[in-house]
């Protein structure tokens, strides 16, 4: 629970919005001060290309760069398994169910396995997602229910209901894998999510090839537009996570090799 709370509050503070209010508020409250009017300056500056979508494609790149677009027919013969990664899920007074980026998973997987079926392979479907929000059904068992209604056999469905993050995603699943029988799987999730997640099932020494549901792209513009200050807040968050997950596994790695 406090790891989450943590996270959450990282997420808030280094969010763009964030941090743009912050640098507007300093700059007013000193504003006598030289520096108060150039920080002004650079935030008006930064929060425009962040609006027009030069910034978010820049960071997105970065992220998206080595992800492939398509999976090669070749690839399904390779593998028996995928892996969805859960995307949260939405709650309304009206409905609750997976989020946009939830469902663009999920579909990814439907057009996978119907792809595999028609060559006539069989693959066994994992999905990695515990309780995410205010409603005790986890993404795991969410998502399940839109491949069911696909018409995919729930038989070939195995859910891993407990990880709240992509590390404990790759950590909970692989075992699960593994006691299938399945050595290597289709890595099923968004492409800027994509390095940290197979940097995450790499570490458990699990072989993964990178399926993604879906690539996300600023509305390069003049004037800024708020679709592309989310994707900044993504982008960010997707690299700064990145970066950190780096060292941390790094730090671990060298304190297992003294040990």
């Amino acid at each position: 629970m406090l790891t989450k709370i943590l996270t959450d509050v990282i997420k808030i503070l280094t969010s763009p919005e964030c941090l743009f209010f912050s640098a507007l508020i300093i700059s007013f409250l000193a504003w006598k001060k030289a520096f108060a009017r150039k920080l002004l300056l650079i935030t008006i500056l930064l929060a425009w290309f962040c609006g027009n979508g030069l910034i978010p494609a820049l960071l997105a790149y970065t992220l998206e760069k080595e992800v492939p677009a398509t999976l090669q027919e070749k690839e399904l013969y390779n593998h028996h398994a995928m892996v969805i990664l859960g995307s949260g899920i939405s709650t309304s007074p009206f409905k609750t169910e997976p989020s946009i980026s939830g469902y663009s998973r999920i579909m990814k997987a439907i057009t996978v396995y119907n792809q595999a079926k028609k060559l006539g392979l069989h693959y066994t479907i994992f999905i990695s997602g515990g309780v995410t929000s205010s409603q005790p059904i986890s993404e795991a068992a969410a998502y399940k229910q839109q491949l069911t209604a696909a018409g995919i056999p729930a038989e070939q469905i195995i859910t891993e209901g407990k990880s709240k993050n992509t590390f404990e995603n790759a950590q909970f699943t692989i075992p699960l894998l593994q006691q299938h029988k399945f050595t290597s799987a289709l890595l099923i999730t968004s492409a800027t999510h994509m390095p940290r997640s197979v940097k995450c099932f790499e570490h458990f020494g699990m072989h993964v090839k990178p399926v993604a549901a879906d690539f996300l792209w600023p509305h390069i513009h003049w004037f800024p537009r708020s679709y592309n200050i989310a994707i900044t807040s993504i982008a960010l968050q997707g690299l700064w996570v990145l970066y950190h997950l780096d060292i941390w596994l790094k730090l671990k790695d060298e304190a297992f090799v003294a040990y």
